[in-house]
């Protein structure tokens, strides 16, 4: 059985359109770029459909030729650019949750700010490591029994509490507190 090589990620995706957009909004067309570029166009293509990652300096050739200067946008997409090709903590567990689920985890860690709302967990950023393994153990209960429970949660919540300063503000109802006296 052929192995499918997995499509391009969330990252790869993001910076592709964004360059489409720009070459769109200029009039330019794949020749011109791939021209620029000295690659043939379907290579710029690949570029823009995120099949293949662009490199930091073809990203830089093109924002200029685009006649980006404002540096912001320059350096957002470089910023970008840079992660397609950067592996994060989280890649280490593609196998695990599947890709999709690793791109949610790259959003949230460009992310300035965090809210979420969890009526019947503790909230992700307030888990502890144990906590997290008995909630994909309880849940994935088929699944863990031939393989290690092992995920992204149950080592993430103190590097993302750090991301964000470890500044955590969290309201629980009192009903979902224990209680001395009371067995949990």
């Amino acid at each position: 059985m052929l192995k499918r090589k997995p499509g391009p990620t969330l990252r790869a995706q993001w910076l592709g359109q964004q360059l489409r957009a720009l070459r769109e909004s200029t009039g330019m067309t794949l020749r011109q770029a791939g021209d620029y570029l000295q690659r043939d166009p379907s290579m710029v293509s690949r570029f823009e459909t995120a099949e293949y990652p662009i490199r930091r300096g073809d990203v830089l050739a093109l924002l200029d030729l685009y006649g980006v200067s404002e540096e912001r946008t320059r350096d957002g997409l470089l910023q970008l650019s840079d992660d397609v090709w950067r592996k994060g903590w989280w890649d280490d567990y593609a196998s695990v949750v599947g890709r999709r689920y690793i791109d949610l985890v790259w959003l949230e860690s460009r992310a300035q700010r965090l809210c979420t709302y969890e009526a019947m967990l503790v909230p992700g950023l307030l888990q502890t490591r144990e906590y997290a393994e008995t909630l994909i153990r309880n849940a994935a209960a088929r699944r863990c029994r031939t393989a290690q429970c092992r995920g992204p949660g149950a080592t993430a919540a103190p590097r993302r509490a750090r991301r964000f300063g470890g500044c955590i503000l969290a309201l629980r109802d009192a009903r979902s507190l224990p209680r001395p006296g009371l067995r949990e």
